[in-house]
């Protein structure tokens, strides 16, 4: 790709503000190619990695609303999770997004929704918080704090064993977020390692937080209730659940 066609493909990004943009049309008068043009931009910080590989790749669509993605940081059966930062105050954010083609389907938009609506009623230290949620296009998106930490299965699969006092410190700090979901008449039916994150502060002490509510189960929720119990769907993870979720998962309970 040609220095001038990817310089098109930046300015339909709206990545850079008008002064970044003067500063990369300076940068691009010494490059003819625009894998030397990105490297110099992500030299100067005007990119990131990640996003100069999806502008040589073709993408452009890297703004939703007032939040520009900056990285992908992880990947679920509902879509992308994302870094990103938000326009107004600079704050990071990790933004998920519903996959484009499932965005077609009106009950995993709902599942979608019941997550986005779930998750905004919880405000606790042990679960990750949910800030904004959106819809660009036919594209549905809900905007999370950013932990800086990793989750509980991938720490697992590099330390061969976890310190007991340090398993009990993790499983007290997910009990208290179940139970201020619980308070709210909420069921997560998906408490895994892959669904504890471990958010580590600057002195390195580290706080569990639950995430991914897509199968929160509402007390008030009939609507799925009837749709589940119809069609015969065990949601969750058999490895983890209880056997009385696999027999009934519209039903299961707090126990």
């Amino acid at each position: 790709m040609a220095a001038p066609e990817f310089l098109t493909l930046l300015k339909k990004s709206g990545l850079l503000s008008p002064a970044q943009w003067n500063v990369a049309l300076e940068v691009a008068v010494r490059h003819d190619q625009s894998e030397s043009l990105c490297a110099e931009l992500v030299r100067l910080g005007l990119l990131t990695t990640w996003q100069s590989t999806q502008l040589l790749k073709g993408q452009t669509g890297f703004v939703l609303q007032h939040y520009r993605l900056l990285e992908a940081i992880g990947r679920g059966g509902m879509g992308h999770v994302f870094k990103a930062v938000d326009s107004r105050d600079a704050s990071i954010v990790a933004i998920k997004v519903m996959s484009r083609k499932l965005s077609a389907n009106p009950h995993l938009v709902n599942r979608f929704k019941r997550e986005i609506r779930a998750s905004s009623l919880l405000n606790n230290p042990h679960i990750v918080r949910t800030l904004d949620a959106g819809r660009v296009g036919k594209v549905d998106f809900m905007v999370m704090e950013y932990v800086h930490g990793d989750q509980l299965d991938s720490i697992l699969a590099k330390v061969p064993q976890i310190p007991i006092p340090m398993v009990c410190e993790v499983i007290r700090h997910a009990a208290l977020g179940l139970q201020h979901a619980h308070e709210r008449k909420m069921v997560h039916r998906d408490i895994k390692p892959g669904n504890l994150m471990i958010d580590w502060s600057a002195e390195g002490q580290g706080t569990v937080k639950i995430m991914d509510m897509g199968l929160v189960r509402l007390s008030e929720d009939t609507e799925e209730h009837t749709s589940v119990t119809r069609a015969g769907q065990v949601m969750g993870t058999p490895d983890y659940m209880s056997p009385e979720q696999g027999w009934n998962t519209a039903t299961v309970d707090i126990r």
